[in-house]
């Protein structure tokens, strides 16, 4: 059974500033719902996220002693989807229980019709140690004490990291027909032979020392790194851009195959399949209703990494 009086909103509502205190988030607004007007959740809360922008987080409190039927859930999110909130994410919360008969399939249609990344914080997701964060508030959750091995500082963290990955997930649902490729100090999860792969392309176009080597090298990796983050925060336009550059990839084969057959110079080729890129760009974004910020990084992008590749070799053949 669920606790008289909301005992655990009060809980919760204490439990969050703390949290977010620990976590270095500056909370704006820390309020518990009427009962009545609750609008598909009990405690609201606004912080200032890493980069001073308001931040807004939505908790649904459940401290039932028996599972949480995913059911009761749904409920809640269609009110708050029909309310004047906007969050950046919504929170479930089960101290003593799991929510069954959920899967990461419902998660997801939720989140399509939504617009905000969702979140099951319960027992099978270790719910009891980020509680554990504030000792007063998990003694009179549990009727314990923390243990004294508990590692605060690696949970706080690892709390963080998933109020981090809301804001992010949120940010991409905002933006789910932009593409924006920004310069990132980050390398590509990947093998060394692309970079080689390249390398040995650009040998037959520019020397070795020639600065714009580099800055393919950059140009690729940022928007290699930029598609490879889109993974389980925005998976409708990941599929589309690996949609698009798959079949980029078939067309750079077999004009590839063409220009060695005719004997084309490498540096015809290379500028002809930028211009067959660019057109097959353009209708990419027309059809999906999809816009980018700077095209040119989307489309020299995509154009050195079919060359990392290898699917496209403007190098003669021997």
């Amino acid at each position: 059974m669920a606790k008289a009086g909301g005992v655990f909103e009060d809980l919760t509502k204490e439990f969050i500033p703390k949290l977010f205190e620990k976590m270095g988030f500056q909370v704006l607004k820390n309020r518990k719902q009427w009962a009545g007007t609750q609008y598909g959740f009990d405690i609201r809360v606004c912080f200032l996220d890493e980069v001073d922008f308001q931040r807004e987080l939505l908790f649904e409190c459940k401290d039932y002693s028996s599972s949480v039927e995913w059911s009761k859930l749904v409920d809640k999110l269609v009110q708050v989807h029909a309310s004047p909130y906007n969050p950046d994410a919504f929170i479930a919360m089960s101290p003593k229980s799991n929510v069954s008969n959920v899967t990461d399939a419902s998660w997801t249609a939720f989140e399509k019709v939504c617009k905000f990344p969702i979140e099951i914080w319960d027992t099978d997701s270790d719910i009891e140690s980020v509680f554990a964060i504030v000792p007063e508030i998990y003694k009179k959750i549990y009727g314990k004490n923390v243990n004294s091995e508990f590692d605060l500082t690696g949970m706080v963290n690892k709390v963080k990291s998933r109020i981090r990955f809301l804001i992010n997930k949120k940010t991409q649902m905002n933006l789910v027909h932009k593409i924006i490729i920004n310069d990132s100090e980050a390398r590509p999860n990947e093998s060394d032979d692309y970079k080689t792969n390249l390398d040995k392309k650009l040998d037959v176009l520019i020397p070795e020392d020639d600065p714009d080597r580099l800055k393919y090298h950059k140009i690729r990796c940022d928007y290699k790194v930029y598609v490879q983050s889109l993974e389980d925060v925005n998976n409708d336009l990941r599929n589309h851009i690996l949609k698009w550059q798959n079949n980029l990839r078939l067309k750079a084969e077999r004009l590839t195959k063409r220009a060695n057959d005719l004997g084309e110079s490498p540096v015809a080729f290379f500028h002809n399949f930028f211009d067959v890129a660019e057109s097959s760009m353009g209708e990419f974004l027309a059809n999906n209703k999809i816009c980018s910020d700077d095209t040119e990084k989307l489309l020299q992008g995509v154009v050195f990494e079919l060359a990392a590749e290898c699917p496209l070799d403007w190098r003669p053949k021997k």
